[in-house]
């Protein structure tokens, strides 16, 4: 038999577990729970890329009963309520809450319907996928270009070694190679993978796989000199052939230096042909990982905070301030944007112009797609759609306008002098003149009356 202070004390542990049972299921199912809030800010673009976004269902029993069991099977789903399948089904009402509960959204880029203000010098805003210019702030104005200059390194050395087989290959690392910012820990005498080179080129920003990348291309390249410098050409003759007009580079890892500048035109023209390359795509979205003895983390924080974000580069000195390409996929669109010599923290500047470039390609700003006129990029496979222009009313048929055509310059024949006077035709009325032959003929009928004219007076002057 038990005792009443033990039968208390069961019956009080018993309704302290409840308590909390049903306070837990609360917060679980009330849409103003913590677990309920994913995602707070302005309202953003709805998103049906897969692999993007996905964003939670909406909880059950919004305003209604729900049929809890531990073990549910959804066998429908509509948007704020789950049917379940239970085999003893114990209805159970919920608090409904007094003030209106958020809606719950889909993560994705914000709506931002007007071209934001920012702090950057110059920016562009491309439509990868067209190459469309969705937006442009100075973008032909050539500034320094700090580690962004990477990406025309990692193009350079790529269209030298274009496969992965060829990435294989090792080199070995001297004193040289090592310059300020070596973000990798490369020692002098170090045996190392091209493939491992590019890795920390395009993820820790390491200027010193710059260098032993540009030094290994240099050495196989004809001719004598500095190889390093042999492949800093390479990279001007390259940006050249893609039409880089604006940019000159003099050394292959973006460390100030005069005569080492880029513009944003250029900077999205590097960026477009990377997005086209896949093995850049492949090493710039690793964020982190580790190869032959080094550990690599990517300094791109734009690859970890926007939603869909799918690289490319950053870069920051002194004299350049805060540069970069970045590209984003949401909804089936592709969007490249490239701020530089910005004042502030980038994300401040890049995050709210890739939101404009999404809000005009789902076709929600303020100014619509087709009223757009920045042009756009200069890059293979792209042609700019020609522009039909209003053309002026035809003329009358009644009163056709005349052509002119330049006659080639007449032969001259002479003839021996006349003898006799001719008969001299008499001078034509003047007639009504309708069309461009009749015009024709009555020159050459008054033509040969002046000429007749001019020869009689000769011979009566003569004889």
């Amino acid at each position: 038999m038990i005792q009443r202070p033990k039968v208390t004390r069961l019956v009080a542990r018993l309704a302290v577990l409840a308590l909390v049972l049903s306070l837990s299921l609360s917060l679980v199912l009330l849409p103003g729970s913590a677990a309920a809030q994913t995602h707070s800010g302005t309202t953003p673009i709805p998103t049906d890329t897969p692999g993007h976004y996905t964003g939670p269902a909406a909880p059950p029993g919004l305003g209604g009963t729900v049929t809890p069991t531990p073990t549910p099977i959804i066998i429908n789903r509509t948007p704020g309520q789950d049917i379940f399948t239970t085999a003893a089904p114990t209805p159970m009402k919920t608090a409904i809450p007094t003030a209106r509960p958020t809606a719950l959204t889909t993560p994705g880029p914000k709506l931002v319907a007007e071209p934001p203000a920012i702090q950057g010098t110059s920016a562009i805003v491309v439509d990868s996928d067209t190459g469309r210019i969705l937006y442009s702030k100075d973008p032909h104005v050539s500034r320094a270009q700090a580690s962004t200059t990477k990406l025309m390194t990692a193009l350079t050395f790529l269209k030298f070694y274009p496969t992965v087989q060829a990435l294989s290959a090792t080199t070995t690392v001297v004193q040289a190679d090592l310059v300020g910012e070596a973000n990798m820990n490369l020692r002098a005498g170090e045996q190392i993978k091209l493939s491992t080179l590019l890795l920390g080129l395009l993820t820790n920003s390491a200027n010193e796989a710059g260098m032993a990348l540009a030094r290994y291309a240099g050495q196989h390249m004809p001719g004598a000199g500095d190889p390093v410098a042999k492949f800093v050409a390479a990279m001007n003759s390259y940006a050249a052939s893609i039409g880089m007009t604006d940019s000159h580079f003099m050394n292959p890892h973006g460390l100030d230096q005069d005569g080492h500048y880029s513009s944003a035109y250029d900077l999205a023209l590097s960026g477009w042909y990377a997005l086209h390359n896949p093995i850049i795509m492949q090493f710039v979205q690793v964020k982190v990982t580790s190869a032959e003895g080094h550990d690599f983390y990517n300094v791109d924080s734009f690859l970890f905070r926007y939603p869909g974000a799918t690289g490319l580069k950053p870069g920051w000195t002194d004299h350049a301030g805060r540069v970069l390409v970045a590209s984003a996929r949401n909804n089936g669109h592709n969007v490249l944007v490239v701020v530089m010599n910005s004042t502030v923290e980038i994300a401040k500047d890049v995050d709210p112009l890739m939101d404009y470039g999404f809000t005009v390609l789902a076709g929600r700003s303020a100014t619509p797609l087709t009223a757009l006129n920045f042009g756009y990029l200069a890059v293979p496979g792209i042609k700019a759609p020609v522009v039909s222009t209003p053309t002026t009313a035809p003329t009358p048929t009644t009163a056709p306008t005349p052509t002119f055509v330049v006659a080639p310059t007449p032969v001259i024949t002479r003839f021996p002098l006349a003898t006799s006077i001719p008969p001299i035709t008499r001078f034509p009325q003047v007639r009504k003149i309708t069309s461009v032959e009749a015009l024709s003929a009555e020159l050459h009928t008054q033509l040969l009356y002046t000429i007749q004219l001019a020869a009689t007076m000769m011979l009566t002057r003569d004889h």
